[in-house]
């Protein structure tokens, strides 16, 4: 099993080291990709840390005014 569009490319390269250097390449950049917001989410705890998390904020009626 694995990403269709990945997999793919074993059936279409003539090559089968360029097959599969590119096939590493792309799992890697796809990791990458799914690695990038956690870390950017932990940062922003790091470099902002007063600023209040869902679970401490009150919620706030912006747009509706009170009857």
């Amino acid at each position: 099993m694995g990403l269709p569009h990945v997999v793919v490319r074993f059936y279409t390269s003539p090559h089968g080291v360029a097959a599969r250097r590119t096939t590493v390449a792309v799992l890697g950049l796809v990791g990458a990709f799914y690695l990038l917001p956690p870390v950017y989410g932990a940062l922003g705890r790091l470099y902002a840390p007063s600023s209040p998390s869902p679970a401490t904020r009150t919620p706030r009626s912006c747009c509706c005014p009170t009857a």
